[in-house]
């Protein structure tokens, strides 16, 4: 979830500035496991597409007061 592709990303608190100074991994890993447990698939044979996937994660990290920081890198397509 933090590398994508050319792309690097961070958690950092919601409302932080929009830089890797603002960069929180360590910090936000029990949201982060808190958020992976809740979305872990229980036995239903359906599960979600990459995208999907990490959406759903990144909407539980912000309910939990965390945002998702592009940090550097390309974002393709």
């Amino acid at each position: 979830m933090l590398r994508h592709y050319q792309a690097t990303f961070c958690w950092a608190p919601a409302g932080a500035e929009k830089s890797a100074d603002a960069c929180q991994n360590d910090a936000a890993a029990p949201a982060f496991n808190e958020c992976l447990e809740r979305l872990r698939p229980t036995g239903h044979w359906w599960y979600p597409d990459e995208e999907t996937a990490g959406a759903n994660l990144t909407l539980c990290m912000e309910e939990k007061g965390w945002q998702r920081l592009f940090i550097k890198g390309v974002i393709l397509g």
